[in-house]
């Protein structure tokens, strides 16, 4: 599966846009090891991928992304804990 952040130099019929979000919580435990940013980029691409090609498309083209990170005091001692939101988006196109 074609996946671009732009324009594609090739003909291909539009199918729609497509969106997934991921949430990925901060690496368990008392010990902290930080926020798992590349496991969800990559699940994202993942997720976008399978979403597009369900609707029979071939690439996902203009694809985007944004994220925050949400904190709660649960956990460890009520200590506070962090989740990395990603939510991403493209327009799935059947390449001709």
């Amino acid at each position: 599966m074609l996946t671009a952040s732009g324009n594609i130099n090739q003909p291909y019929e539009v199918i729609g846009v497509i969106t997934v979000s991921v949430v990925k919580p901060e690496n368990a435990g008392c010990n902290k090891a930080g926020l798992p940013v590349d496991a969800a980029y990559q699940e994202a691409i993942e997720a976008i991928k399978r979403s597009a090609a369900s609707k029979g498309a071939s690439a996902v083209i203009h694809i985007g992304f944004e994220h925050r990170v949400s904190s709660s005091s649960t956990g460890c001692n009520q200590a506070a804990t962090s989740n990395f939101e990603l939510y991403c988006w493209g327009t799935a196109v059947r390449l001709q």
